[in-house]
Order: structure tokens, then sequence, then C-alpha cells
């Protein structure tokens, strides 16, 4: 995390949030994997609905055209041959490192991360 930082805050709807993060973690020299036996399940849109975003596929519109500002690529990209094309450039530091922000508490914080705490209501004293 040091060497590439954190989630970018631009992206804050969280999607291209991981295309981001892979792929300025694979240019500084980090391998990626798939873990086969992994399954996420996104429930009824649960982070759509906490964050009041009813409108899905413009959002994930919207975080495209961030993403393909951010990284000069022309607004009618391709995510696949896109990522080949970013994968193939050279980690740059001073470019592609996202600096971890302190909270008051210490921990890390990014766009989508730093407004779920923010909306979330206190955990009950003695939660966990």
């Amino acid at each position: 995390m040091s060497r590439i930082g954190g989630l970018d805050p631009r992206f804050g709807s969280a999607i291209h949030t991981d295309d981001d993060f892979c792929i300025r973690a694979f240019r500084a020299g980090y391998r990626l994997a798939i873990a086969f036996d992994a399954f996420v399940h996104h429930h009824g849109a649960g982070t759509w609905k906490l964050l009041g975003m009813d409108h899905r596929r413009r959002a994930a519109a919207d975080s495209w055209r961030v993403f393909c500002q951010k990284w000069g690529l022309p607004a009618d990209a391709k995510v696949r041959p896109a990522a080949r094309e970013l994968a193939a450039r050279p980690f740059d530091p001073a470019r592609d490192r996202i600096p971890l922000v302190p909270e008051d508490d210490g921990a890390p914080t990014g766009g989508l991360l730093t407004h779920l705490r923010s909306s979330l209501p206190a955990p009950a004293a003695g939660a966990r």
C-alpha cells in the first residue's frame, strides 16, 4: 500500500475503482491473481441503496468517463483494450500513487470508504 497508495477518491461510486487500483498495482510490479474459490454477492444493490444511487447505468457511465479522463483515454475506449494499454505503461509514483489520508482514528481512507463511514450510524457500545 505504501508504494501504490489507496483507492482513488475520484471513483467515489466504487465503479472502476478496482480497475484503477489493479492497473496501478500491476504497473508497480505486483502480480494480480483471481481467487476462483471466492464469491462476492452484492445483495440487492445494498451499497447503491445506502448511497441513494438509483441510476446505476448513469453512475457507471460517469465513472468510466472519469477513468478515461484520468488515464488519457478516448471517451469511447473499451475496458479490455484500455486495461491492456495501461498495464503496458511504466509505473510512475508521482502519477500513479494515491496517498493514504489518515482520518482521526488513523485508518486509511478512500472516496467510498469515507462516504460510508460518514453515512453509517456509530456502532452500539460493545459491538464489534
